[in-house]
This record gives C-alpha cells, sequence and structure tokens, in this order.
C-alpha cells in the first residue's frame, strides 16, 4: 500500500532535513530552509512523505503560489 503523509511545520522544523538526507538523490531546494526563504518570499509550502508499504519511498517539498488574474 502506497500512502502520502503530510508533514506539519513543527515536526519539518525537527526532522524534516534529517528524513530528507535519508533520500540517495536528496537536493538543496527540497531542504527546510530553502522551503522556508520562499514562504518569506510569499510562497505556501506542503511538506510530504511517501510510504510504501510502511517504507519511507520518497519525499517532497511544494511550493504553491497563487495567481491571481
Amino acid at each position: 500500500m502506497t500512502e502520502w503523509i503530510e508533514w506539519t511545520d513543527e515536526d519539518a522544523v525537527a526532522k524534516w532535513d534529517t528524513a530528507l538526507t535519508a533520500c540517495p538523490d536528496y537536493n538543496l531546494y527540497q531542504s527546510y530552509g530553502w522551503g522556508e526563504f520562499k514562504r518569506w518570499s510569499g510562497w505556501t509550502i506542503r511538506r510530504g512523505t511517501i510510504l510504501h508499504n510502511g517504507a519511507q519511498a520518497a519525499m517532497a517539498q511544494c511550493l504553491i503560489r497563487e495567481v491571481k488574474a
């Protein structure tokens, strides 16, 4: 079974970077600090882990910005 686990900001500040660096191809632009920098400039941040059969399979930090027409 595959599931998406959303991270709270409280969990992310304490554990995100440690969990992220366990991924073999992690990237600076997925780091907690980068997300917080983007939040400061107006982006909304969502972070999550994909579990497959209970094991971490992937992580994603999504940067969201509303487009105003």
